[in-house]
């Protein structure tokens, strides 16, 4: 058989969900954010091709123009929350059955 996992942040985490109170809990240290996000260190990209390589450091990112469509869509959204500047002079005509 195999020897049960130590209590970690995914126990700890359940046990929160779950309403269970710290002094019922196992007695552990909760890592640091070094030992949890060594994993974080460098990020990487998925290329056109599947394969993988470190991201481009955020200076050596070039903002790129969008195409025509994108950028209606990306800016054209503005739009949207922006407060409708018409005034209702009349009433609409009523419609004939």
């Amino acid at each position: 058989p195999e020897a049960p996992e130590p209590y970690g942040l995914i126990d700890e985490y359940v046990d929160d969900l779950l309403g269970i109170p710290p002094e019922e809990r196992p007695s552990w240290q909760r890592p640091s954010w070094h030992q949890t996000g060594s994993s974080m260190d460098v990020p990487e990209m998925v290329l056109q091709d599947g394969s993988r390589a470190p991201a481009l450091p955020a200076e050596n990112r070039a903002l790129q123009t969008p195409t025509p469509y994108l950028e209606g869509v990306l800016n054209g959204w503005a739009a949207i929350d922006r407060p409708v500047e018409s005034e209702v002079r009349e009433p609409a005509p009523k419609r004939r059955a």
